[in-house]
Parts: structure tokens; sequence; C-alpha cells
């Protein structure tokens, strides 16, 4: 069950308005022509939830301690490319 009330989080508008225009260009992208016309309204409540659910999962990450383990990453990676009939294309796409 989903509880509206716990969803009502203040978040910067500056990140509304960053993620606004990551999702505009995602949109850009997929669609093949440009959004540049569409009102970022459209954008917002996705824009918003990204930033909601990254706030979150940095809180979460910032308590507990987590931090990125290379090796695992790059075995799930080799796991994931194994899949595809290139999977040396994916080489070097991370850090």
């Amino acid at each position: 069950m989903v509880w509206p009330h716990l969803h009502n989080v203040d978040i910067p508008k500056s990140l509304v308005q960053d993620e606004i225009r990551y999702v505009r260009d995602e949109f850009s992208q997929n669609a093949g022509t440009s959004a540049d016309n569409i009102p970022d309204e459209l954008f917002a409540p996705q824009a918003e939830r990204r930033v909601k659910l990254g706030l979150l999962v940095g809180e979460i990450i910032r308590q507990h301690g987590l931090q990125r383990d290379p090796a695992r990453v790059e075995a799930m990676l080799d796991t994931v490319a194994a899949t595809y009939e290139e999977p040396q294309a994916s080489e070097g796409l991370l850090p």
C-alpha cells in the first residue's frame, strides 16, 4: 500500500530543475526530436520522484557507511556484458 502523506518531502527546487533538464534530454534522445517546446510541468513529476529517490538512497548509503566494491561492480558488469553478442564492447565504460 502506498501512503501519499509519506511522500511529502521538501526538496530543493534547483535539484528538481536540474533533473527536469535531464528528463527532457532523455525524452528528446528517445523521441529523436527536440522537447524544448514541452512545458517543464510535464517533466516535473518524474523529476521530483528521481530527486526524492536519489536523496533517500544517498541518505541510506551515508547512514550505513556503504561503499562501492569495484571488484563486485566489475564482476556484475562482466556477467551482464556476457549476454551481448560483443561483450568486449562494454570494456572501459566505467572509470
